[in-house]
């Protein structure tokens, strides 16, 4: 996993309440956002399902911009010649203080509030991770996806950010997309051997067509073992209890029959103090811009009923 240095802003007063603050956060295309009460956000463009918690709590009213609770961007520098791709969706959040939260989605990032005074700061990091590997059967594996108590939270989440709400694939599956897969590689490879066969590619297949044999159309699973190396899957499992979050980031390498290595990254979920967060460079926070044309639900009316709350509330 790698590190970059952490980002501080500095809230300010009007966008800071008693035991929150609002803050809005930027995603692409699917995101999944929680903290240790579970999923506080979660949008997908490929799927229906939407949590927004922001939307039902009555805090959000205490502050600017809750009139309009989601806005697009377009971040393009040539906003005509731009493609949808350049497009990036907002939504206004309430974090608590004193209290992580995790955002996955291209990425992960933790997030933790302290606040100071009237303001407060938010530092937004990228999640470091600890790495162990192990071996495991089929039914160990399936152990890892399984709640440790009733009264624990466990959500399965792509980096992406896309919830998996899917059976996990049979053992017979997996062989099946497995053996396909080297089926239209081999055929590739032959394919390639006989059009540039005096190449030196060509060259090293050739004499080592072995392989074409050990790996064709008529393998069969007891050869599996030699053949599969190079399939896997990923994906984060966020467990909340008691007050608490821990993330696995696995990844999963199907090696044999009923044989796959597992390499598990467990995230270092941290909590900061005010000491901790200033030694950083500390950045300050911008108004939002909305432009209307990218927003047709959002009317002149509301981003000037926004501007005058942020004025009013501004200490």
């Amino acid at each position: 996993m790698k590190n970059v240095k952490e980002i501080v802003q500095k809230i300010e007063s009007q966008y800071v309440g008693e035991d929150c603050i609002e803050y809005i956060v930027p995603y692409g295309n699917s995101i999944t956002m929680l903290n240790e009460d579970g999923i506080l956000f979660h949008s997908d463009t490929d799927s229906d399902l939407y949590i927004n918690k922001y939307l039902e709590d009555e805090r959000r009213k205490n502050f600017p911009y809750s009139n309009i609770p989601i806005h697009y961007l377009n971040v393009s520098k040539n906003f005509k010649r731009s493609n949808s791709n350049s497009i990036i969706s907002y939504t206004n959040q309430l974090f608590e203080f004193e209290k992580p939260y995790i955002r996955i989605g291209d990425g992960i990032i933790e997030s933790f509030v302290i606040k100071d005074n009237n303001e407060a700061l938010i530092i937004n990091k990228v999640l470091n991770f600890s790495k162990r590997t192990e071996y495991m059967k089929r039914e160990e594996i399936e152990r890892l996806f399984e709640k440790n108590t009733e009264d624990e939270k466990a959500y399965l989440i792509y980096l992406s950010g896309k919830m998996f709400n899917k059976d996990i694939s049979s053992e017979e599956k997996v062989s099946k997309v497995i053996m396909q897969s080297l089926k239209e590689n081999i055929d590739y490879i032959e394919r390639y051997q006989f059009k540039y066969g005096e190449t030196m590619v060509g060259q090293y297949v050739y004499p080592n067509s072995d392989f074409l044999n050990i790996a064709g159309p008529s393998t069969g699973q007891s050869k599996v073992n030699k053949t599969t190396k190079h399939s896997s899957n990923t994906m984060i499992i966020a467990r909340v209890k008691d007050s608490n979050i821990s993330l696995q980031h696995i990844i999963i390498n199907h090696i044999g029959l009923d044989n796959y290595k597992i390499t598990i990254y467990d995230g270092l979920i941290n909590k900061y103090s005010k000491e901790d967060l200033i030694q950083f460079p500390i950045n300050s926070s911008k108004e939002p811009k909305i432009p209307l044309r990218l927003n047709k639900n959002v009317t002149r009316q509301d981003l000037q009923d926004a501007k005058q709350m942020v004025k009013s509330l501004r200490k």
